[in-house]
């Protein structure tokens, strides 16, 4: 069961991270979520290309319009 929440976690992450990268920025609320995921993951012994995910994203800049 462990295994099955952190893959489901994993793929919230990858898909907020495609985003980010499809659109050259993430919003601060997305960013937001994402720690949260990325927090849950890490938790269920989940790391390596989540953590990188996650840093991409906590590193992507913020849109114009959510300064």
């Amino acid at each position: 069961m462990r295994d099955g929440i952190r893959i489901l976690l994993f793929r919230e992450l990858q898909q907020i991270q495609q985003e980010t990268v499809a659109r050259g920025s993430c919003p601060i609320d997305d960013k937001h979520t994402a720690e949260q995921i990325y927090d849950a993951y890490a938790a269920l012994g989940g790391n390596g290309t989540g953590t990188a995910m996650n840093d991409y994203i906590q590193h992507a800049k913020i849109p114009d319009n959510h300064a």
